[in-house]
């Protein structure tokens, strides 16, 4: 763990990560089977669980259905759909050309729920919001740029590498991070693993 700690805080020229080294993260944080079951559990075995994937599946529908509206205030206490609003569309109806406002927020709930982040990256044309696309939180590397220090997100897919800076202005990633149920329950869902075998 103590290793882990001295990676997370050192200072780097540049990012150095790959798939073995993100595993390696996990089992720092989530333990690499020192559990009472003596099994390893990842985010991608918990959802072999029925109970667990049922779980996951239920919470990020039920999210999904939950309509996001952009609302505007028109007096004291009154509000209206802010339908004229360029982002009403994209949270409401399609935040992007293929995928439904639903199933948005169906992915970025799942991948929240099962690796405890989700990313979006926000396209903008001459400084308006035009497309909200889910990223995999798995190929998305977080830091902070040498020298500024301001924080980077690294995504590494399909053999290319994007990279955006952060600027307050005008955010290049939506993010969400919050500790999955799979990390809270590891114990439980390492039990149960260890049953199915």
């Amino acid at each position: 763990m103590l290793k882990f700690l001295t990676r997370l805080f050192e200072r780097r020229a540049e990012p150095r990560w790959r798939t073995s080294q993100a595993l390696a993260d996990f089992e720092a944080i989530f333990g690499d089977g020192g559990l009472s079951s003596g099994v390893t559990v990842t985010p991608e075995r918990a959802l072999t669980i029925p109970a667990v994937f049922a779980c996951v599946q239920v919470l990020s529908q039920d999210v999904a259905r939950t309509p996001l509206k952009l609302r505007r205030r028109v007096g004291e206490g009154a509000y209206e759909d802010a339908v004229d609003h360029d982002l009403f569309e994209l949270l409401h109806d399609l935040p992007n050309p293929e995928q439904t406002a639903y199933g948005f927020k169906a992915a970025l709930m799942l991948s929240q729920l099962t690796y405890g982040r989700a990313y979006a990256e926000i396209v903008r044309r001459e400084g308006r919001v035009v497309a909200l696309w889910p990223l995999d939180a798995r190929m998305m590397r977080v830091d902070r740029e040498p020298g500024t220090r301001r924080k980077r997100w690294t995504y590494a897919a399909g053999g290319q590498t994007m990279t955006w800076l952060f600027d307050p202005s005008t955010p290049p990633v939506f993010e969400l991070v919050h500790e999955t149920p799979i990390a809270r329950c590891r114990e439980l869902i390492g039990i149960a693993l260890a049953l199915q075998r």
